[in-house]
This record gives C-alpha cells, structure tokens and sequence, in this order.
C-alpha cells in the first residue's frame, strides 16, 4: 500500500471520544476500513469522518458508509468522502488484492496503522509503518 492512499477513519456517535483506525483509498473517494471502526457493542453506526495524513492532515473530511459488514468472517466497510476529498486520485497504479501464496518464511509487506492514538487525548496525526514482513495469509 502506497503512503498517499493512507486515512485516517474516525466514527464518533455523540456519547464519547468515538473510535479511530486505518483505511485504504481504492478509488477516487472511496476509502475502504474495517466496521469494528464505526459499530458500538450495541450495533449503532457511528458517522465516519476521514482524514489523508499525506497531504499534512487536511480535513476531516464527511464520509458515509455505502456498504458495511461485521460478523464472525467479515470486517469491512466501504465509505465514500464527501467534499474536495472526494475528488482526490488514488495514484494510477492499481491497488493489488490477493492471498499471500508463497513457500518463503515471510513476505515483504507495507502496513500503516495508529497506534498512538489510543494513548494520546487528540490521537495521533500521522500513521506509523509496522513491521513490514508477514508469515502465512494476509
């Protein structure tokens, strides 16, 4: 995954500081993140807001969520930006998909996440690498 097409997803629901994670932009204005990021435990959707760290943390930007589903075997939900984001490009090269398929011990991966912001009151404003090797499926 490139740098430029990292968010920042937040889901707030008025009854406290909300939930921040990751998401990938996969096309113009669609940003792709998973639903534990915008459910409660009682199954309310909170409203999603996106930031793009990339561009020095412009926003956050209104997003809706077009599709979500979280159950035992799916974490997902696809939101589309509302505003000057939603015309934002992803880079031309297409984001790839796949199982990670291979005999090697490990694989070399890109992964960006937010991990200071669960200490940290305002959270954190940019995304840090984690290690960048995986083992097994992806």
């Amino acid at each position: 995954m490139r740098f430029e097409r990292v968010v920042q997803v937040r889901g707030r629901d008025g009854t406290g500081p909300g939930s921040f994670g990751t998401g990938c932009l996969i096309a113009p204005g669609l940003v792709l993140t998973a639903a534990h990021i915008l459910c409660t435990e009682e199954g309310v959707v909170r409203t999603p807001t996106v930031t793009f760290p990339a561009d020095g943390e412009p926003g956050p930007w209104d997003a809706r969520v077009l599709w979500l589903r979280y159950d035992a075997s799916v974490d997902a939900a696809l939101l589309a930006v509302s505003g000057p984001a939603a015309t934002r490009a992803t880079d031309p090269e297409p984001q790839r998909w796949g199982d990670l398929v291979t005999r090697a011990a490990s694989h070399p991966v890109d992964s960006y996440g937010y991990p200071r912001s669960q200490r940290m009151p305002a959270g954190a404003s940019a995304p840090e690498p984690a290690d960048r090797r995986a083992a097994g499926s992806c």
